[in-house]
């Protein structure tokens, strides 16, 4: 049946070219939604078609023989061939093309599965991303702009959900330049124990206060834990006093104010802990997505993974920089296919302890090969009173309140802005970042 309304696809376009403006958008430039011998046809009379070139039996049979093609012109006039139905011609072909790539996935997912059971996350990856690629051969269509304009009057009364994300940090989104943006990947990356993880929190809380679906896989803390972590930012109580349970009963009303504020679904976050490899954290992110849409009204915006190091390789290799490359290529793809920010913590290496001068530098990114060239933006974490003598430590506290120290975020790679550093008051006790005066 369906090389059959292929035939009359192409004989209504004989009868009437003026039909390609609306069958090209359905079928696109090609013929590969073809199954016989009739997409042949059809993508010599596009490629003429967008070339000016006469669309008449006789200069379409030249074209073709130049091409190579023994076909008649004619046997697609067969029948009772209409040419102003070319639009529903168009669309059985298009139909007929999505059933055969529907059976084609499953039968691949299929074997796949006879070949290798076991590795459930890598099937269900395969086949999400294939019923995403069928989704985008299917064309939307074109829309009465009576549609368009109603969903606009519903799309302005919602709240605006900016693209260019701030981070909170005055002087690092300066130097940002509005790059925490869909489609990155941002590694914010320092050696253990220099706050990584007090700077994902902080992006995270902001995330969820512009009103950004925000994912978190915490891979080495359980969800108390790093609620406990988020709970201290927002109250500014001491963690671990939380965690001791060392509160008076003012803190203690406070910390139920915020904590009921999550309940109510203020804050639209989402954690996660452990996972089995790099393609079950895609396909949980897919999934989370579809969820936050039914839920929030909107889209996934940002994921935050702590941290990149953590996260399983779809299969152990020998070279473990080739086992990051495939976690850090996968996260930033993922970013481009489903439209979000991913910020990543990782680790440093060694070396930066060996040297005189201890400001990070992209070399010294564990396996910083592939995490270098994947991240659109690195920033690395910098606890300056690590890194200097006793006297000049306390001459450096001087400047700064009880409880607050100097910290830096060196923006080390920047894609498309500037590199410079962000300079910072720390609190360690509750991760709060300020911003100081800016300097590149």
């Amino acid at each position: 049946m369906s090389a059959d309304m292929e035939r009359a696809l192409v004989g209504a376009l004989l009868l009437d070219p003026t039909n390609m403006d609306t069958v090209i958008p359905i079928l696109g430039r090609d013929g590969r939604k073809f199954r016989s011998e009739a997409g042949t046809v059809y993508q010599a009379m596009v490629e003429m078609y967008h070339q000016n070139m006469p669309l008449d039996m006789l200069a379409i049979a030249d074209y073709l023989r130049r091409k190579g093609w023994k076909g008649k012109l004619e046997d697609f006039l067969e029948g009772d061939v209409v040419a102003t139905h070319a639009p529903h011609y168009a669309q059985r072909v298009a139909d007929a093309f999505t059933l055969r790539s529907l059976v084609e996935l499953a039968t691949k997912v299929i074997n796949q599965a006879y070949s290798d059971g076991n590795d459930v996350s890598a099937l269900l990856s395969m086949l999400e991303k294939g019923i995403e690629g069928i989704r985008e051969e299917t064309p939307g269509g074109v829309g009465d702009i009576r549609t368009y304009a109603e969903r606009m009057a519903e799309w302005l009364m919602q709240p605006y959900q900016p693209k260019h994300y701030s981070t909170g940090i005055v002087n690092l989104d300066s130097i940002m330049g509005g790059q925490f943006e869909p489609g990155r990947l941002v590694t914010i990356a320092g050696r253990p124990g220099t706050g990584k993880t007090h700077v994902l929190v902080a992006l995270t809380m902001e995330l969820a206060r512009q009103g950004v679906p925000t994912l978190f896989f915490s891979l080495e803390m359980s969800p108390l834990q790093l609620l406990t972590r988020m709970v201290a930012y927002e109250t500014g109580i001491d963690s671990m006093s939380i965690q001791k349970h060392q509160l008076n009963t003012e803190q203690q009303e406070t910390i139920q104010r915020i904590l009921g504020d999550f309940i109510e679904g203020k804050y639209p976050l989402m954690l996660q802990t452990g996972v089995r490899d790099v393609y079950a954290m895609q396909s949980q992110i897919r999934q989370t997505n579809a969820q936050v849409k039914r839920t929030y009204g909107r889209p996934l915006g940002a994921v935050v993974v702590d941290y990149v190091q953590l996260v399983p390789p779809k299969e152990t290799l020998k070279r473990r920089d080739l086992e990051i490359s495939d976690v850090t290529r996968t996260l930033k793809l993922t970013a481009l296919e489903q439209d979000m920010v991913v910020i990543a913590a990782s680790q440093l290496n060694r070396e930066i302890e060996r040297r005189a001068e201890k400001k990070p530098m992209l070399s010294d990114l564990r396996e910083s090969g592939s995490i270098e060239q994947d991240s659109d933006v690195v920033i690395f974490t910098y606890p300056v009173l690590e890194y200097v003598g006793e006297k000049e430590a306390l001459a450096l506290l001087m400047q700064f309140e009880p409880g607050w120290e100097p910290y830096e975020l060196i923006v080390a790679k920047n894609r498309d802005g500037r590199t410079g550093r962000a300079r910072c008051a720390w609190q360690r006790s509750t991760g709060h970042l300020r911003s100081l005066e800016e300097e590149a």
